[in-house]
């Protein structure tokens, strides 16, 4: 797997915040970063400009076996802040762990 992880992400994952009343919420200003390797591909795209110009992308991340990424995260690459959709998968070949897959999105507008 190693060939294929041909870039780098930044896992970002947030901090804590209390709010006004108390509660825990994250703090993205306050996101432990961490550097990864990892292959990235684009998906799918959309645009709808019928109300506004939007565009969504959506990417496949393969990250080493046993990435610490979690479902909260967001992805930072090629100047991009991807957020995960779901839980990423660990994927096996046979009997041991190969990679870990994740989904995630972009949207702009």
């Amino acid at each position: 797997m190693g060939g294929l992880l041909n870039t780098t992400v930044t896992r970002l994952r947030p901090g804590t915040a209390t709010d006004a009343w108390g509660n825990q919420t994250p703090d993205w200003g306050a996101a432990d970063r961490l550097d990864i390797p990892a292959r990235v591909q684009q998906a799918a795209a959309s645009e709808d400009t019928l109300d506004r110009d939007q565009q969504t992308g959506q990417f496949l991340i393969f990250l080493p076996a046993g990435a610490d990424v979690a479902g909260s995260d967001r992805i930072e690459w090629a100047g991009r802040t991807l957020e995960l959709v779901g839980p990423p998968a660990p994927m096996d070949a046979y009997t041991a762990a190969h990679h870990v897959e994740a989904r995630a999105r972009e949207v702009v507008g």
